[in-house]
């Protein structure tokens, strides 16, 4: 069974039949937005790099040097790898993210007892990064967000808006 979905807005609230497309082209009629990117090669190529290829900070570099030596006026797509993430952060300038470095259990418990971790396999030995969007939780004053074991239960503080702003990860609590 094949359900069709109806159109709707940006709230999920569903459009009246027959609706004419959202024009999501620029203010001045030039086209269609790629904001914050200046084109849609731009972002295409952001998107090869950044989550297709997965290339480095450094081998992005390299390759605006090189793609800057065949531009006439010398001018790379991105400046360098910095340029780069802004423009993705940008996106989303409201969703902030954080990396956390961790390894298998019994790397940790070598270490403690002092033996090698040579006899381990190669996948429990390495380290692996998690990147996590944090949650932004805006709470009234007086509310303690971090109750709990294994939790920091520093009061938080106020922000500009004169609420307290607590960051913090969902876990098992184990």
């Amino acid at each position: 069974m094949v359900s069709l979905g109806t159109p709707c807005d940006l709230g999920g609230n569903d459009l009246p039949p027959n609706t004419p497309p959202v024009n999501h082209d620029e203010p001045d009629g030039t086209g269609p937005s790629w904001h914050p990117f200046k084109s849609q090669a731009q972002f295409e190529l952001a998107d090869f790099i950044f989550r297709c290829d997965q290339m480095s900070g450094g081998r992005i570099d390299e390759l605006m040097d090189i793609l800057a030596t065949m531009d006439e006026g010398g001018t790379p797509p991105f400046s360098n790898h910095k340029e780069l993430y802004g423009l993705i952060d940008a996106i989303s300038p409201e969703e902030k993210w954080e990396c956390i470095s961790i390894n298998h259990a019994d790397v940790e418990r070598a270490q403690m007892d002092g033996t090698s971790t040579a006899n381990l396999p190669t996948w429990k030995q390495g380290d692996y990064n998690i990147w996590f969007p944090l949650l932004l939780v805006s709470a009234p004053r007086g509310v303690r967000l971090s109750e709990g074991r294994g939790q920091n239960n520093q009061q938080p503080t106020p922000n500009d808006n004169n609420k307290r702003v607590v960051v913090f990860l969902c876990g098992s609590g184990r």
